[in-house]
């Protein structure tokens, strides 16, 4: 049996409505906040991209190349969601959404990690990184799909 086309919508409305907020913490609007957080991930994964070419270029350790390709790789994305917010293109925002996402479990992984070990200092940055990502990322979800027409208008 077929079900209804409505239900099916429904459903998807549902679950897109969750983890949104209606404005950014400075009281700014969602696109307004939504570009902050671009140009602060384009101007900090410049710096990140910077360093590890440097320290690749140095020849510090093996995992620096890497380090450069995963760095390129950010600022392509951060790229993107500014390309994203202007243009209002969904797609390109939820692309650095998804990114920001696997970034956020990678560092609540190592943050875990560096508790066990009672590397203090470092599990305190991460859970701060961890926090900071997932305000950010939920942000710029929540101006993605007011676009897209499926919470509100954009704002």
């Amino acid at each position: 049996m077929e079900e209804p086309k409505g239900r099916v919508l429904e459903v998807t409305r549902m679950t897109e409505q969750k983890c949104i907020v209606g404005q950014c913490c400075c009281g700014c609007t969602l696109r307004t906040g939504s570009m902050i957080i671009a140009v602060l991930s384009l101007v900090g994964n410049i710096f990140l991209l910077a360093n590890s070419s440097y320290a690749a270029v140095q020849g510090h350790n093996n995992a620096s190349w890497v380090s450069v390709v995963v760095a390129l790789l950010h600022f392509i994305v951060s790229v993107l969601l500014i390309v994203g917010i202007r243009q209002e293109k969904r797609n390109f925002m939820m692309i650095w959404v998804w990114v920001t996402l696997v970034r956020i479990v990678i560092s609540a992984i190592m943050a875990v990690i560096a508790f066990i070990g009672l590397v203090w200092q470092v599990a305190i940055s991460l859970v701060i990184t961890v926090l900071l990502y997932g305000y950010c990322a939920v942000v710029v979800r929540s101006y993605a799909l007011s676009v897209s027409g499926v919470v509100g208008s954009p704002a």
